[in-house]
């Protein structure tokens, strides 16, 4: 019971919290239900309407039960009836929430088989990789008034301090340069530069709805 309101009844605002030594993406699904102050003491109210007839019943029914004497059946049959009738609801409800999360993790295990959820998942894992991380950081460190940064610069530091990240890039990731991951990425801007005397130079920055 403890646990159904603590996890179930509490405040949706209330996200599970990930592991406190956390290094790669996490996942986590938690079904609630919301109401009222009112909503959640009559729910805590039935609850502990559950519990007391439970106890009556382990603790307090036996001597109602007397085969050899049909008056006294009649009268343990009326307070079994009884009881039942106090508890329904509380059955009904939880009947219903339990209905609720079944389909739930079969819409859940649908959407994680799916090429969609595959998609976001990599590009998550990329986004959140210790590379992309870093070139947020030099970005920020390096970059121009204007947020944009060289990539040829960016890339040597990045290299000094990822190297062996760099040499997996392509084998985790599936990139062989960092332009094509950064793109990949959705998390910056890339701009090729013209130089005077031909060829290009690539800026990145961070797009502005990530800063």
């Amino acid at each position: 019971m403890q646990r159904y309101f603590d996890e179930i009844l509490s405040s949706p605002d209330d996200e599970p919290q990930g592991p406190h030594d956390l290094a790669e993406p996490w996942l986590s699904c938690s079904i609630k239900i919301t109401g009222d102050v009112a909503f959640a003491e009559s729910q805590i109210q039935a609850f502990e309407i559950v519990r007391e007839e439970r106890n009556q019943l382990v603790h307090h029914f036996l001597p109602y039960w007397q085969p050899d004497s049909p008056e006294n059946l009649i009268l343990a049959s009326d307070y079994l009836d009884k009881q039942r009738e106090k508890i329904l609801p509380v059955w009904e409800h939880l009947k219903s929430v339990a209905g609720t999360m079944h389909q739930a993790r079969k819409m859940q295990a649908r959407y994680m088989a799916s090429d969609e959820f595959t998609q976001q998942l990599e590009l998550l894992w990329l986004q959140q990789s210790p590379l992309i991380q870093l070139f947020c950081d030099i970005a920020m460190q390096i970059g121009r008034s204007d947020g944009w940064a060289c990539l040829a610069h960016a890339g040597k530091l990045v290299h000094m301090q990822l190297a062996d990240d760099v040499a997996q890039m392509n084998a985790a990731y599936g990139h062989h340069s960092f332009k094509k991951m950064l793109i990949a990425s959705n998390l910056f801007e890339i701009w090729d530069k013209a130089l005077p005397h031909g060829g290009s130079r690539t800026f990145y920055r961070i797009r502005p709805d990530h800063n």
